[in-house]
């Protein structure tokens, strides 16, 4: 019921573009060089597009190492003895805001998040949050941070998860292209740096640092297949029979929790439109059963119906049944019906591209013809 673990040290230069199309348009916003408000600067310097040369891989790993203000730190940034006494995030927060200046979190330090009753907050000056030391959420924390970019040069962690009944959400919104100025090599803003990325609108930088979040148990599986359905009677509009509990495997059933949101995927070729998202109402654990909010005359297919012996047609298998609840969340705020969630490494040759065509408040339909590059 929580989001996955995720350890993740990119080294030397990863970028995640919760974006719109027209910003993850790669090679061809070379050839856009109108200047951007805010963060941006100038998009689209060729030469720094590139960033796909092998040859480069060993000044990159320079360029995109760990920061030495964090390896030489004392005592360091990863350890215990950095939080004793760090600075809270709301105060450094207020600080930029009466300096309207962005967020920074200094290299060399530690801060931790003390927001922890759900509160929103919009990041002040250009909306971005600068990861050079660590920020650290303990299990307490609870709010959304709404930012224009993301970049993690030092170390963002969440290392014992966070309470069930809270929530971290990092919210990505705005228009304007960014570039990343490598900490030790580029002054912020110095759009004459020969080291500076082009990485779009809405990124979510790691460059040289780490993002480790571990919020799950690892026994708890992420999906499972409908084994049956319980149903309540017919319903009196169309006297279809209507659905009410779903059974499932009891290690699945066993991490869900009353109000968590599931979806069931489609039992027919017609695609992700066909899915349904239900919320939990109950849950019997005698009867591995979980009972949703409401009712619906939709039929399932299940591991009952796939079971039965049917020459004439095509064997059904069972539908598959997922947790869609999270509480650790990136998002990209929606501003086009169509946008796009890319990760890119700078040094790879490939990109790679997944689509989501947002005509429902499901954003997840991944097929192979949306992936591009293999």
């Amino acid at each position: 019921a929580a989001c996955p673990k995720i350890t993740m040290r990119f080294h030397p230069f990863l970028s995640f573009l919760l974006s719109s199309w027209g910003a993850s348009r790669g090679a061809a916003a070379a050839e856009d060089s109108t200047a951007v408000t805010g963060g941006g600067g100038l998009r689209g310097t060729p030469a720094l597009l590139a960033g796909r040369d092998d040859d480069r891989s060993l000044m990159e790993m320079d360029v995109y190492g760990p920061l030495h203000c964090n390896t030489d730190a004392v005592p360091s940034i990863s350890s215990e003895e950095c939080l004793t006494g760090a600075t809270l995030l709301s105060s450094l927060i207020n600080d930029a805001a009466a300096a309207s200046t962005n967020v920074i979190v200094p290299c060399g330090s530690c801060v931790t998040v003390d927001y922890t009753d759900s509160s929103t907050i919009t990041l002040p000056g250009d909306g971005s949050l600068h990861i050079k030391g660590r920020l650290h959420f303990p299990p307490t924390s609870s709010v959304t941070l709404n930012s224009t970019a993301i970049f993690i040069e030092g170390l963002l962690d969440i290392p014992q998860g966070i309470d069930d009944d809270n929530e971290v959400k990092f919210s990505l919104y705005g228009q304007d292209g960014w570039y990343y100025y490598p900490h030790e090599k580029c002054t912020s803003g110095d759009l004459n740096c020969m080291h500076k990325k082009d990485v779009g609108k809405k990124p979510v930088v790691v460059a040289g640092g780490t993002v480790d979040i571990r919020n799950a148990d690892a026994s708890c599986p992420s999906w499972t297949t409908l084994k049956d359905v319980t149903t309540i009677g017919t319903s009196p509009t169309n006297g279809k029979t209507l659905t009410k509990g779903f059974v499932l495997d009891q290690d699945f059933l066993s991490c869900a929790r009353v109000n968590d949101k599931i979806v069931i995927t489609s039992n027919t070729y017609a695609g992700w439109d066909e899915h349904f998202e239900l919320k939990i109402e109950a849950i019997d654990q005698a009867s591995n059963t979980i009972e949703m909010v409401g009712s619906t005359d939709k039929i399932f297919a299940t591991q009952v119906s796939s079971d039965i012996d049917n020459d004439d047609e095509e064997h059904i298998f069972p539908s598959e049944v997922a947790l869609l609840s999270r509480n650790v969340i990136f998002e990209g705020q929606r501003q086009f019906k169509k946008e796009y969630f890319k990760i890119r490494r700078e040094s790879d040759v490939n990109d790679i591209q997944w689509k989501s065509d947002l005509v429902s408040s499901v954003t997840t339909d991944f097929t192979s013809t949306d992936i591009s590059g293999g």
